[in-house]
């Protein structure tokens, strides 16, 4: 283990070949069988990481980030750069309820691109607020990952998420906006 901790360390490149050997040694010395790899990965998480990606590049190939985009500036930007913000970090939350935040950044970064384009600000603020909406996910069990392995341990329900995560996203968004408005 602190080998391949080492390994991957100077080279992170190569930690996915590094992690495969590790796992092919463990194999091979008895330390570990396939049953015991494959009961230590988490289905439906990985199921939900891998649709979130495959749903994010089919709404881009439909080309619905560009109308999406389009609106945004139509009704938003008269009303500046501020409201702007509050807008883009509203609609990553409302993005991130259904996918996870990886997939929410994948597929709004364009369409934040394009608007502060459109709006002719600059794209920097608009991104800071993206990554943190969609890092700040706590309104659904789907929106992060770890959300969705606490639900089943903890017995919870998807109202419990909403009742406890949408005031939290609330309360980071009126902190995150106004910083990444007045410091970027």
């Amino acid at each position: 283990l602190v080998g391949t901790m080492a390994l991957a360390a100077r080279q992170p490149k190569a930690l996915v070949t590094v992690a495969l050997g590790t796992l092919c040694v463990l194999f091979r010395f008895g330390c570990m069988d396939l049953k015991d790899a494959w009961s230590a990965v988490n289905g439906p998480v990985l199921l939900s990481i891998a649709l979130s990606f495959a749903l994010g590049e089919a709404i881009k190939k439909s080309e619905l980030a560009e109308v999406v985009a389009a609106k945004l500036v139509q009704v938003v930007v008269p009303y500046g750069p501020l409201v702007l913000l509050f807008a883009i970090y509203t609609v990553a939350i409302l993005v991130g309820m259904v996918i996870s935040n990886n997939a929410v950044v994948s597929l709004m970064f364009p369409i934040v691109v394009r608007v502060c384009q459109g709006a002719g600000i600059s794209w920097r603020p608009a991104l800071f607020a993206l990554t943190m909406a969609a890092s700040a996910s706590f309104s659904t069990p789907v929106s992060y990952q770890t959300n969705m392995m606490v639900a089943g341990a903890g017995n919870y329900a998807f109202a419990d998420f909403l009742r406890f995560g949408l005031p939290l996203q609330l309360v980071c968004m009126l902190a995150t906006v106004p910083a990444c408005y007045f410091l970027f």
